[in-house]
């Protein structure tokens, strides 16, 4: 948001622009998600005009690679634990942040995170913005 603003870049993926949106100094061109956010609703996705971008902001809990499955099972279940516990808490936590919350286990987070990846590489390159 820094560069956007200070003019060393066109344009940006962020995470939360509402409050720069608000403020007239940024406007929203479209929604990098499945689906159009709740928090500018009129805003178009980007598969609704035409591409298949989507890379949704969430947060993960990361441990190395090689931890065993019985510690990772024991982690995904205590954060499951601590989100249900917490849910409220956490919910106004992550929408002040413009991020709608959702639990995802150890396998949907690994699936979301290569498929991600995969994507903004695949736009990179194509824009020709990476490293040669």
């Amino acid at each position: 948001m820094t560069a956007l603003l200070g003019k060393h870049v066109d344009a940006i993926f962020c995470p939360s622009s509402l409050g720069q949106v608000g403020a007239g100094a940024v406007r929203i061109l479209a929604v990098a998600d499945y689906e159009r956010s709740k928090f500018a609703p009129d805003i178009r996705t980007f598969k609704e005009f035409g591409y298949s971008v989507a890379l949704p902001g969430w947060y993960s809990f990361c441990v190395p690679k090689n931890t065993s499955k019985k510690i990772v099972d024991i982690l995904t279940n205590a954060m499951q634990e601590v989100f249900k516990r917490h849910e409220k808490e956490i919910s106004e936590g992550l929408l002040k942040l413009e991020n709608v919350p959702r639990f995802l286990d150890s396998q949907e987070s690994s699936r979301e995170a290569k498929r991600s990846y995969e994507t903004a590489f695949k736009y990179a390159e194509e824009m020709g913005v990476l490293a040669k």
